[in-house]
């Protein structure tokens, strides 16, 4: 019997042959790709169900929460099948509290990117960030923030420099 997966057919990466069909571990980490996956239990099943079906290439990155999903990959498969290839992508950077903001927070003007903290008078105040390796949902600030601070990721559009904010409690998706 012939899965989806292998009806998507094969090609070549270096020297070995990989079905069409791989798997992303971006999303075995927490939502906007920080902190361990809520159900780890559940994280090591579905690494294991898509290699049993068939997938036999997962590409991985460490900027995907630091060590996180390649841990998981070592759990949940080693040892290894001989034909799982394993492919990573190098150089990432974030900064040295491995900060990381939803895509949406980050804007940019003529002057380069900023974000809007939350300062402990709930005014929203903005701030100048350097964005480092980011992926489609996050973007990695490798400088401008510092641990703990509170960054405006819903209404960002609707925010002005030094204006009040309703901060929400803090979603069990983002700690």
């Amino acid at each position: 019997m012939m899965t989806a997966i292998g009806a998507a057919g094969t090609f070549q990466l270096g020297d070995r042959t990989v079905r069409r069909m791989g798997y992303g571990a971006m999303k075995l980490a927490r939502p906007h790709v920080f902190g361990p996956p809520r159900n780890k239990s559940a994280a090591l099943t579905m690494l294991r169900e898509v290699v049993a079906q068939g997938v036999n290439h997962i590409d991985t990155s460490d900027f995907y929460c630091p060590h996180v999903t390649n841990q998981l990959i070592r759990e949940a498969l080693h040892p290894f099948d001989p034909d799982l290839v394993i492919v990573t992508k190098v150089g990432a950077l974030r900064g040295a509290d491995a900060s990381a903001v939803p895509r949406p927070a980050i804007l940019a003007d003529q002057q380069g990117t900023y974000v809007y903290v939350v300062d402990d008078k709930n005014i929203a105040r903005q701030r100048r960030v350097r964005v480092g390796q980011s992926t489609p949902e996050t973007a990695g600030i490798v400088d401008g923030l510092k641990e703990g601070e509170r960054v405006v990721v819903e209404g960002v559009r609707r925010t002005r420099p030094d204006s009040p904010v309703a901060p929400a409690a803090a979603s069990a998706s983002r700690s």
